[in-house]
């Protein structure tokens, strides 16, 4: 008896290892909210989808069961979006249908070490872009190209401190997900040797200026004892973002992004300019062009501000 019982055990555990990987995802009773709030301002349908790293093939898989698979499996088709997922988290594509905008949140499984026990916090902030994309705040349009990372990072330099205030808003602890990504990439750092600027790829180079400025404004709401460290590690490394760093800081520190749709827009403007002026000038590399996407005027919210609840005042996030 003792002997069957552990077979039924051991089987059990096989068939539980071979079910089939699902695209699912289940939101809690926050991010449902939140999600039918954005929906409601507009002609918008928000899905989302789980995407998985097989690593005998090394590639992408997406589930049979995911929500629109042809879209999703058409973004994933894209080799320059596929570089940049891949060093995500999660991604949120855009696709119209039917007179709607369809937003696909798509957490990347490859990653999920990286951000296990955090998954609510991850999809609260991807909604986050959503919410600001149907308030028309304004963002770089996806190009499809491999410069396009930088309309990427320099949005996300501006969004992610709008969001992280609505995150604290609602409830959500943004820190509890961030600051161990701060550490191990600090971590990471101070190991790594230092490399020749022209020798390190554009989309890495903007995306650690976009950290320098991040971290430095204060990427946590709670202060962050390792903030100078982590300045220092980033002197260390890329010592020709170090100019650039502090124009935009002094730019950024003194505004609200959050109080007029006009200012934040007069900053990604500014951040565009600088950054695809640094790629030029500095690194002399290739010209870009780059334009922003907005809302058509028939779903733009009315007047000048956009339909968001009043925010409380708070501390500034950081030390």
């Amino acid at each position: 008896m003792q002997g069957l019982i552990v077979a039924i055990v051991w089987l059990a555990g096989v068939a539980a290892l071979a079910a089939p990987q699902s695209a699912r995802v289940a939101l809690s009773g926050p991010l449902a909210e939140w999600k039918s709030e954005i929906e409601s301002l507009g002609p918008h349908r928000i899905l989302l989808a789980r995407v998985y790293y097989d690593t005998v093939r090394r590639g992408f898989r997406l589930p049979q069961d995911a929500p629109e698979r042809p879209l999703i499996v058409e973004s994933l088709r894209d080799p320059n979006f596929l570089k940049q997922f891949a060093a995500m988290h999660a991604a949120t594509v855009r696709h119209k249908q039917d007179g709607r905008t369809l937003h696909i949140i798509l957490l990347n499984m490859g990653r999920q070490a990286e951000w296990d026990g955090h998954e609510e916090v991850l999809i609260a902030q991807e909604l986050g872009r959503v919410w600001l994309y149907a308030n028309n705040y304004a963002e770089p349009a996806y190009d499809g190209t491999e410069q396009a990372c930088l309309g990427i990072q320099a949005a996300d330099l501006l969004q992610r401190r709008i969001i992280r205030r609505e995150l604290r808003r609602r409830g959500f602890d943004f820190d509890a997900y961030w600051t161990p990504l701060l550490e191990a990439a600090l971590e990471r750092m101070e190991k790594a040797e230092v490399r020749p600027a022209e020798e390190i790829p554009t989309c890495e180079l903007m995306s650690k200026l976009v950290l320098w400025v991040d971290v430095r404004l204060g990427a946590t709401d709670r202060p962050w004892p390792h903030q100078e460290r982590f300045l220092r590690a980033l002197r260390r490394l890329y010592p020709i973002l170090e100019r650039t760093a502090g124009d935009l800081y002094r730019e950024l520190a003194p505004l609200e992004l959050d109080r007029d749709r006009q200012t934040y827009e007069r900053a990604l403007q500014t951040v565009l300019h600088t950054m695809y002026g640094f790629v030029r000038l500095v690194l002399k590399r290739s010209s870009i062009r780059y334009e922003l996407e907005t809302i058509p005027p028939s779903r733009k919210p009315p007047g000048n501000k956009p339909e968001v609840p009043p925010l409380p005042d708070s501390a500034p996030a950081g030390p």
